[in-house]
């Protein structure tokens, strides 16, 4: 069951109102954020009122720019949204709701959310720091594949709920994704592109008799990527919920890795190392959910299947994603990934036919 996260700022009489916004990932943010927690203005459970602060700043994504809290004893992040709420790609406060979920060996944990601005002029989440260190896909071995195996298989065991009236229909979620971009940014949808795009539709289209085999939803990370697995020693914690949601489980099993690889997100992983994977996580799934079959109802073959098709519809469509962002970034990185997963994706698609 979910807790009960607490957090407090404390407004007072001379708490400024109206703070002008700034950029969260400034220096001056960091400024607000200590003066806070200096004054007692902002103060989270565990902390030592007058112990020593320490902030700093980690850096940003696609979303948030996060800065670090070492306040004795504890040792938190504040993720200040890049945008408006309203503008955000996920609801901040679902995020927020879905961490009440986690289960502590698996990933982040919440403490306060602050969507008023009168304290630091712009909303913040709170979240614990997750100690450790980021691989790229290729430092990857089969024992941390096996570890993430059962992270995942705990995520979902402790979440796990009869799908009752839930649907999948990936080909048309493909289609929906197709038809934004060519709305709003025609030249991301242009040439090889629309007709991988084509041809990416045509396979999940005929695959989708595959996720009627969906007999269970659970919490899902929902950006199970590399750059979201923090490794402290061998033991794998998650991090950055922004996309959780209750689903198919097999979506986290398809975004970590496959055959449709690219640094630094997805992990390259041939079929034997799939099939590993998945064997695992059906392992670890009895572990902690038991053996019967309400409640590890997936077959090994209907799990791989499912994952491919994940794998499919959520490679494409993060690429578009990356091509939006080459635009505007600069260096290679995402017109080199695009390119990568376009050219596996390409393979895959024509070994089976398409």
């Amino acid at each position: 069951m979910p807790g009960s996260p607490q957090g407090c700022w404390v407004p007072t009489d001379s708490d400024p109102q109206g703070l002008p916004k700034i950029d969260p990932a400034s220096p001056e943010m960091g400024g607000r954020l200590l003066h806070a927690l200096q004054t007692g203005r902002l103060r989270f459970p565990g902390t030592t009122p007058h112990g020593h602060i320490t902030i700093t700043y980690v850096g940003r994504g696609e979303s948030y720019a996060v800065w670090r809290i070492r306040q004795d004893p504890t040792d938190l992040v504040a993720r200040f949204p890049l945008r408006e709420l309203s503008q955000m790609p996920r609801s901040f406060s679902a995020e927020f709701e879905a961490l009440r979920f986690v289960p502590p060996e698996v990933g982040t944990q919440p403490v306060a959310l602050i969507p008023q601005e009168d304290v630091l002029g712009c909303p913040c989440m709170v979240t614990t720091y997750i100690e450790g260190a980021i691989k790229m896909p290729d430092q990857w071995l089969a024992s941390d594949l096996a570890s993430l195996a059962d992270v995942i298989a705990r995520l979902h065991q402790s979440t796990s709920r009869p799908v009752g009236d839930f649907s999948l229909d990936l080909a048309a979620d493909c289609q929906q994704t197709i038809d934004w971009y060519a709305a709003q940014h025609p030249r991301i949808i242009q040439g090889t592109t629309a007709e991988l795009g084509h041809r990416v539709l045509q396979w999940l289209t005929d695959h989708a008799r595959c996720m009627e085999t969906c007999r269970r939803v659970a919490l899902v990370h929902g950006d199970l990527v590399a750059t979201n697995v923090v490794f402290a020693g061998h033991q794998p914690r998650l991090i950055d919920w922004e996309w959780a949601e209750f689903t198919d489980p097999a979506k986290d099993l398809a975004l970590i890795g496959g055959r449709i690889s690219a640094d630094p997100w997805y992990v390259p992983m041939p079929p034997a190392q799939v099939d590993s994977f998945i064997d695992a996580y059906i392992e670890a799934s009895r572990k902690y959910g038991g053996t019967c079959d309400e409640q590890v109802p997936d077959s090994r073959t209907d799990l791989l299947e499912r994952r491919a098709v994940w794998e499919i519809c959520e490679r494409f469509g993060s690429s578009l994603a990356f091509s939006l962002k080459a635009q505007t970034e600069k260096g290679t990185l995402y017109r080199d990934t695009v390119a990568r997963v376009h050219h596996h994706l390409s393979t895959v698609l024509a070994e089976d036919g398409y």
